[in-house]
């Protein structure tokens, strides 16, 4: 087993694009993505070059266009030639969900959360989105064929001993497959947007 690092700037669509590249040019399978971090508590206001609140497009937009539409492919093809449950992706979320306002995620918003503060924008994006189970849910469905695991019933607290006392999380709307596709709709028109796909 060996890590591949890659160095690159996941906030902007391009950005996340030129790292799954530079990945696929330098591997041809991957057993293991492991999603994990991001940034916290940016300026309010502070904006993307692709017109998004700074954490949204950090800890959501860009980690999705690197791992669902550029490193999938690459997952699944490793998938069929590997052992039953050795590639797979693993999302991590934060209890920072807690600091989402209660009414959800902007996505009406042009900006998805520009007017929030900047911890409810922290709370949006591990409220329920990438490293939540609805985009993980929706990955599901739409690429059960594969045998790659993918799987969101644990939700990482099995990962923390005190993450099994907590009562909160995650919140309802992470169960809302509606809302889970939307979501993840969201992010695709976004993506080509920015004509990254």
């Amino acid at each position: 087993m060996f890590f591949v690092r890659i160095l690159k700037d996941l906030s902007t669509a391009n950005g996340a694009k030129a790292a799954a590249e530079d990945f696929k040019s330098k591997e041809s399978v991957l057993h293991v993505l492991y999603n994990n971090a991001g940034v916290m508590g940016t300026p309010k206001g502070k904006i993307s070059s692709d017109g998004y609140e700074y954490q949204w497009a950090v800890n959501v937009f860009g980690p999705f266009v690197f791992t669902y539409w550029h490193l999938l492919s690459v997952l699944e093809r490793t998938a069929e030639n590997a052992p039953c449950g050795t590639a797979r992706i693993i999302n991590i979320a934060s209890d920072g969900a807690k600091q989402a306002p209660k009414r959800g995620i902007p996505l009406d918003d042009p900006t998805v959360g520009f007017n929030a503060t900047r911890f409810e924008c922290y709370g949006h994006t591990w409220h329920l989105i990438l490293e939540g189970p609805a985009c993980t849910q929706c990955l599901c469905s739409l690429h059960s064929r594969t045998a790659a695991t993918i799987d969101s019933s644990h939700n990482g607290s099995f990962l923390v001993p005190l993450a099994k006392f907590e009562d909160k999380l995650p919140h309802t709307q992470c169960y809302d497959d509606e809302f889970g596709k939307r979501v993840w709709d969201w992010n695709v028109e976004a993506m080509k947007k920015a004509g990254a796909d």
